[in-house]
Order: C-alpha cells, then structure tokens, then sequence
C-alpha cells in the first residue's frame, strides 16, 4: 500500500468496502472501513472521507449484534461476543476525535463515557481515545498523560540479559519490529532491519529495538547467531499479547519521542527501497 498514490489506494479501498458490502459478518476487530480511514490519516488525505468511515462499519457491527439475539447468552459468553462491537465504538470515537473541531470535545467525551471496555486490548484503546479528546480540546499535558496509559509502562530483558525500561526511551523516536522466529515473513525483513539498526545505532534522539514474540525463547539465539544479527530482542510475547487482540506477524510501529504511537505497518512488503521507506517515516516524526 506504501508504495501506491493517494488516488489508487482511494479506488483500492472503496472497491473493497464495495465488495464488503451486505457480507455483515465479515468484520475484524479493527473494522476495514477503520483501516481506510487511519490510511488516509497517515497520508493525510481524503480527511472529509474519515468520520463517515469512522460511523459506517459501526452500524452494521451493531445491527448484526442485534439480530444475532446476543443480549440471551450467557455474561460470559455475550461479553466475548461483543468484543469487536466495543472496539468498534471506541475506535470510532478515537477517528472522529483526530478530525474533529474543538466544539465536538463534550459530545464525544458524553460518547466514549457510555463504552465499556474489557480485557487490556480494548481498556488500552479507550486510554488512546481518552488522548486523542484531550489534544482535541487542547489539553496537552493530560493527553500525555492518557497516551502513557494506553501504551502502559513495561520492563523487558532483552537476550543478552539487559533490561530496558520504557521510561528510559522518553524523548526518542522508537522504532520497534515485532516478530518470531517461526515467522518467514519476518525471515525475509529481517537483513533489512538490520541494516537500519547499524545505520541508526549511534544517533541519541532514536531508538531501534525488535519484540520477540516466540513461546520457545531457547530458538531466538540461535537464530540471532545464524544470522549476525545484532539489533537488541527483547522478549516481549506477554506485552504483546496483553497489548494486541491478535498478533500477526511482522509489524513495525514507529513511536513518536511522547510516547504517541503515530505508524503501524503489518507484513512485509519486500521492495529495494524497504529502509528509505523506513527512515522517512521516523524523520516525519521530528
């Protein structure tokens, strides 16, 4: 999708919904209308397009909740059921809130105040929504605040036994490259990766780090010493799975240096200029 123009990944996006279209069943817990919509955030285009994506997909999570007669299961069950439901509304509001106008602050406050949230998934997107409200109603130093919640503070060991505390990347622009050994796409971006690390090791103001996400940590070194990679691994499989309702594989996140999760790439698209793409991405982020 990088590597598409504004125009074509447009025509992509709406051919899928198209597509989607009457298939209410056919949903994830990131709604694909909300897909669009953060694409279009990133490139910074096509902003009028976002709340109506923003609200679409919600309506048909909620009308296929109603007719599915969810409200007679069991709790245990209707609150598993509901999941993308809630994420879905809490997404939403986190969408309208980044194009929103300051005068739509106590509307979706009201809003986010009636969602629930359960499990550290959903309760780390409600922090982030909670961030987004209060940048839109000029608070800084409260959506600070709020993004820490969301993101949570964590301390990791990496292979070599060293631990890395979050707190200590404040300030700096955090690359971070999820992945496993088991995983092939990782495989294959991984001499990437690790170029960028020898080219980004040095500078004070970044950091570049991998979360291993392996359930048999014993094969992490190995491979590590196969493959002269030197980037740190932390092991991060719990943080990452208490974070994601779904892990897939590889991802990379760029972290602004207040903590604000600003990118998020899922699988490896291999191309030449894979690193280009990759520094450009954090320059934005100075």
């Amino acid at each position: 999708m990088h590597e598409l123009s504004n125009e074509e990944v447009r025509a992509a996006g709406e051919q899928l919904l198209e597509f989607l279209h009457g298939g209410d069943s056919i949903y994830g817990f990131q709604p694909w209308e909300h897909m669009l919509a953060e694409e279009y955030l990133r490139r910074g285009a096509y902003l009028d397009r976002v709340a109506a994506l923003a609200g679409s997909r919600l309506e048909v999570v909620l009308k296929r909740s109603k007719e599915q007669g969810w409200g007679q299961m069991p709790a245990a069950m209707r609150l598993r059921m509901n999941a993308p439901l809630r994420a879905a509304e809490i997404g939403t509001v986190d969408l309208l809130a980044r194009v929103g106008k300051r005068e739509d602050t106590d509307g979706l406050a009201v809003r986010l105040a009636g969602l629930t949230a359960d499990g550290p998934y959903e309760i780390a997107m409600r922090w982030q929504a909670e961030s987004r409200l209060a940048e839109l109603a000029g608070r800084p130093l409260d959506a600070l605040v709020y993004t820490e919640k969301a993101i949570g503070k964590w301390e990791l060991k990496d292979m070599v036994g060293k631990k890395w505390v979050s707190g200590e990347l404040a300030g700096k622009t955090v690359f971070v490259n999820v992945r496993a050994t088991w995983c092939g796409p990782c495989r294959a971006e991984h001499p990437y990766f690790q170029k960028l690390y020898e080219q980004l090791k040095d500078r004070k103001d970044v950091a570049v780090i991998s979360f291993n996400v392996d359930d048999q940590v014993g094969l992490v070194q190995s491979y590590l010493t196969e493959g002269k990679y030197t980037f740190p691994v932390l092991l991060a499989d719990r943080l990452v799975r208490d974070a994601l309702e779904a892990v897939s594989i590889p991802r990379n996140w760029l972290v602004d240096g207040k903590g604000v999760h600003q990118l998020e790439q899922i699988g490896f698209p291999e191309s030449s200029d894979w690193m280009d793409r990759m520094l450009a991405g954090l320059e934005k982020l100075k």
